[in-house]
């Protein structure tokens, strides 16, 4: 029963998908059955889920506002939620970070990082690259697993962001041929040192699953 529930649940947000208003609203219902949820000790990580849906609508709903300037009503919640986590994670020690800190971060990395793709201005680029950064300072000096993957992941798509017309640019004057040349040297330097990648990669894999 509890299955179907969950079945009924991502169908109606599936139906929901092109029509904003109602998404919206599907979203927050399904955010506070999460969260109702995550009332039974067993089910406790439902509200991560929960409050992750619940951050979603108003998400919709900023959009559907026109508003351009997503921080000035995310901030507040951010500030909340991860002073919320961490008095959490200081009054009972095993909780994760993902649990203390993951929404809180989202609520506002990622309406801003949504934002960027459409601004023209440096100021929000420069201020979310640094935002990221500190969280990802943050996240391997205190091992912490949630600051550490969505600081490092924002960092890199705000890198992405701001190289890609110059890398464009770049390409763009060189001979058709040197792009080309390029991917194959590198899939060869790749493939020459595969095993290796791979062992780090294991290794990288390892050390983020034992953060907290």
């Amino acid at each position: 029963m509890e299955g179907a529930g969950y079945a009924l649940a991502a169908i109606a947000l599936a139906l929901t998908a092109l029509h904003p208003d109602a998404l919206s609203l599907a979203l927050a219902v399904t955010g506070v059955a999460g969260l109702a949820v995550a009332l039974r000790p067993d089910r406790r990580r439902a509200a991560l889920v929960g409050t992750g849906l619940l951050i979603a609508s108003s998400w919709v709903r900023l959009a559907l506002a026109g508003v351009s300037d997503p921080e000035a009503y995310t901030l507040p919640i951010t500030a909340a939620a991860l002073l919320i986590g961490h008095r959490r994670r200081t009054s009972t020690p095993g909780t994760g970070s993902w649990a203390a800190y993951g929404a809180g971060m989202g609520a506002t990395m990622l309406p801003s990082l949504a934002a960027m793709w459409s601004d023209e201005n440096w100021v929000r680029p420069l201020l979310l690259g640094v935002a990221a950064l500190l969280a990802t300072v943050v996240g391997v000096r205190t091992r912490l697993q949630a600051p550490l993957v969505v600081g490092g992941g924002v960092l890199m798509l705000v890198g992405l962001h701001e190289l890609a017309p110059t890398v464009v640019q770049v390409f763009g004057l060189l001979p058709r041929w040197v792009p080309v040349a390029a991917a194959g040297l590198l899939l060869l330097l790749l493939g020459a040192t595969y095993e290796k990648r791979i062992d780090e990669a294991r290794r990288l894999r390892d050390t983020v699953r034992s953060m907290t």
